[in-house]
């Protein structure tokens, strides 16, 4: 099964799951796609890969077919990471609740199409894009962070709204 029928099929199970249209909702993850593309390379998170070895000196950002967003930064001696998570905010079933910001270690691997794990913490929905800096030492600056976060949930908010409101 090619990986956009396992797109659609995520897609349309999360439209019915939040009384969408699957059309609709299907916009919007496109919407997402580029949207989450163009702002990390503003950012010089240009490196897409398949594959993000859970010991890499790198941080990383992932966005997950459900739209969702992980901010981690290069682990530390004993392999802990400081992780954002940035939900899909229109979910309207009964999800645990996940901390927005924590500190963990990975599990394993992150990789494509597959959910990201963080020891003790929580697990994603399968991540369909992985992107990490230039430098194999580039941090995250708390600055540079907060102004990235900020920048994308405000694009990823008025896309929400965008979509609910196309279903009124």
């Amino acid at each position: 099964m090619s990986p956009e029928k396992k797109y659609i099929r995520n897609i349309e199970r999360l439209a019915k799951k939040n009384n969408v249209l699957p059309d609709v909702m299907i916009k919007y993850w496109q919407d997402k796609c580029a949207v989450f593309d163009e702002i990390t390379d503003t950012y010089n998170f240009c490196n897409e890969t398949k594959m993000y070895s859970n010991d890499s000196v790198q941080p990383f950002i992932a966005l997950t077919i459900n739209g969702s967003i992980i901010i981690a930064s290069s682990a530390q001696s004993d392999r802990q990471r400081e992780i954002q998570y940035l939900p899909i905010e229109i979910r309207c079933d009964e999800s645990s609740i996940v901390p927005k910001k924590a500190n963990g270690k990975l599990s394993g691997h992150v990789e494509y199409l597959k959910k990201i794990d963080f020891e003790n913490l929580f697990s994603t929905s399968p991540v369909i894009k992985i992107k990490t800096a230039d430098e194999p030492d580039k941090k995250l600056s708390a600055e540079k962070t907060a102004q990235f976060t900020k920048e994308i949930t405000d694009v990823f908010t008025k896309i929400n709204n965008d979509m609910m409101h196309a279903v009124d």
